[in-house]
């Protein structure tokens, strides 16, 4: 027993403990190679599944007839979503408020008899998927919208009383042409009778301006039409013209008249002076008949004299 070799003692040891880890770290090491291709196509599924259903669309926006238009015309919008297999709904906006909305078909949401408020309009066309996972939702770029009064002329005298369409003008004397509601920046030309007056008139900034005009005293009379124009924007009023007034006649007023004129120049005489007597006036002078009837019991009282004093004796002669 004590003859035993004691330097095969970690022979057998190492055959013992070693081997068996060896072949542990074998076993594992396949595992893992055998495991990691199935957890990589595991977590990388979701993400490559999100990026092929989830298609990107884009939308765009229209305004039909334009983006110059009146509070009193009706507009169009009108969304394009691409590709034009997604479905969902627009929402058109403007200043922060919703101004219509419409579903999607065949790529297209439309919305018609918009009417938009006074002034400037950044309107925004957002597309909302029915299904997020199938499609993207999308907006597209702002579209300003101006939106001014409807175009107006209208004359007016030196006081800037309002004549033509309300009363007729005379030739021979000045007057003002306006215009509003056209397009900022626009050059308007005003014609008269067919004949374009110049040099016409720049719409300012709230689309409005004025031109002076002088009619010759020779301009004819007549019904006449004033239309002031520019592009697609037009408007027209009647134009009255009347020949140059002549002064009418005066006439002196009596002591008890006094004479009011007309604006047409007639000559108009005052009301009678009113009775300032106590009594009710009957439209009769009383001075007249009361000297009469002094004058006649006078001579009344004369003659009764006469014919009662004695008549007279005369001396005869012998």
């Amino acid at each position: 027993m004590e003859d035993v070799d004691h330097h095969q003692m970690p022979m057998t040891r190492d055959k013992e403990d070693g081997v068996p880890s060896r072949r542990y770290g074998v076993f594992v090491a396949g595992l893992v190679a055998a495991l990691l291709p199935t957890a990589l196509m595991v977590m990388a599924a979701p993400s490559a599944q999100a990026d092929t259903a989830a298609t990107v669309t884009t939308t765009s926006l229209r305004v039909e007839p334009g983006t110059s238009v009146t509070v009193q015309t009706a507009v169009s919008l009108v969304a394009e979503v691409s590709p034009a297999t997604a479905s969902g709904f627009v929402v058109f906006s403007g200043r922060g408020k919703t101004l219509a909305s419409a579903p999607v078909v065949n790529g297209r949401a439309t919305v018609g008899n918009v009417y938009l408020g006074l002034g400037l309009l950044d309107v925004v066309a957002t597309f909302t998927p029915n299904d997020s996972s199938v499609f993207t939702p999308s907006m597209s770029a702002p579209m300003t919208v101006a939106v001014r009064e409807v175009p107006n002329v209208w004359v007016t005298d030196v006081t800037g009383a309002i004549i033509a369409g309300s009363a007729p003008v005379t030739a021979g004397r000045s007057y003002t042409i306006n215009v509003s509601g056209f397009p900022a920046g626009a050059d308007v030309e005003v014609q008269l009778a067919g004949r374009a007056l110049q040099p016409g008139i720049r719409a300012d900034s709230s689309g409005g301006g004025s031109l002076g005009l002088a009619l010759a005293a020779s301009f004819p009379p007549g019904v006449y039409e004033l239309e002031a124009a520019a592009g697609s924007v037009t408007t027209a009023v009647v134009f009255y013209v009347v020949p140059t007034a002549v002064p009418a006649p005066t006439t002196t007023p009596g002591p008890t008249e006094a004479a009011v004129t007309a604006p047409i120049g007639v000559v108009v005489p005052a009301a009678p002076l009113p009775s300032t007597g106590g009594l009710a006036s009957t439209g009769a002078d009383p001075v007249g008949p009361g000297l009469a009837g002094i004058l006649f019991v006078v001579m009344g009282l004369l003659l009764w004299r006469v014919g009662s004093s004695p008549a007279p004796h005369y001396a005869r002669r012998h």
